[in-house]
C-alpha cells in the first residue's frame, strides 16, 4: 500500500547505531582479552555479565550495572541515556544557573 506524499507519517523510533548491551560488550573487549577476565576484575560473577549481555542491561541490578561503568570508566547516564547525554548535560546546566539566579547560592534559600 502507498502513501500519498501529502498523508500524514507516524513519528519513527529513533534508531541506535547499538545497543546497551552491544555498547558494554564492544567496550569490555576493547580492553579486555575476554569477558571472563573482565568479570573477574570487576568483581562481577561471569555469569551475571553474561546474563545482562544476552537479557539486556535493564533487567540487572544497579550496582551490578554501576561495577560495570565503573570498571570501564563509563559514566552511567551515557549507558542509559546515549547520544542524548548532551542535551540533557545543557539542560541541566541552565536549571542550575535558573536556580541559583532565582534563589542565590545559600542552600537556606531554597528551603523557603
Amino acid at each position: 500500500m502507498s502513501r500519498d506524499k501529502g498523508e500524514l507519517s507516524k513519528p519513527r523510533p529513533r534508531v541506535y547505531a547499538q545497543n546497551r548491551e552491544q555498547l558494554l560488550r564492544g567496550k569490555i573487549l576493547d580492553r579486555y582479552p575476554s569477558l571472563r577476565r573482565f568479570a573477574l576484575d570487576a568483581g562481577i560473577p561471569y555469569s551475571t555479565l553474561m546474563t545482562l549481555l544476552t537479557r539486556g542491561v535493564g533487567g540487572a541490578s544497579f550496582d551490578t550495572v554501576a561495577r560495570i561503568c565503573h570498571a570501564l570508566e563509563l559514566d552511567i547516564a551515557e549507558l542509559y541515556c546515549g547520544d542524548q547525554i548532551d542535551d540533557l548535560r545543557r539542560q541541566a546546566g541552565k536549571s542550575a544557573e535558573i536556580s541559583r539566579i532565582a534563589f542565590g547560592d545559600k542552600p537556606e534559600n531554597l528551603r523557603k
